[in-house]
């Protein structure tokens, strides 16, 4: 897994962790935060290596529907470009225009 894969799923893991089950969220912690390979995982809980990629394949596809159906993530990185946005304009009149248009989208 590359960095840019483990950011998305620590993202992903802040937004819908707690839909996970106990022994899926353990799986991505130890994996993700802990940074500890599947066979480390393996020993260390006593399954297999086969049982622990089982584990954060499910726990993995799982967080990627949640965020396709919910989209929670994007619009949170929509919403922070937008306001990035706003923080670049001077005009009083154009900055409430852009959170018009912000709280409209919402």
């Amino acid at each position: 897994m590359d960095i840019k894969e483990r950011i998305l799923y620590s993202n992903l893991y802040d937004l819908y962790g707690d839909l996970l089950t106990e022994k899926q969220k353990d799986m991505i912690k130890f994996y993700l935060f802990d940074n500890l390979s599947m066979q480390e995982i393996a020993d260390n809980e006593k399954i297999s290596r086969q049982a622990v990629k089982s584990n954060l394949d499910t726990a993995f596809n799982y967080l990627n529907d949640l965020e396709k159906k919910l989209q929670l993530y994007a619009l949170k990185n929509d919403l922070k470009l937008r306001l990035k946005e706003i923080l670049n304009i001077s005009s009083i009149s154009d900055i409430k225009s852009k959170i018009n248009g912000i709280l409209e989208d919402l």
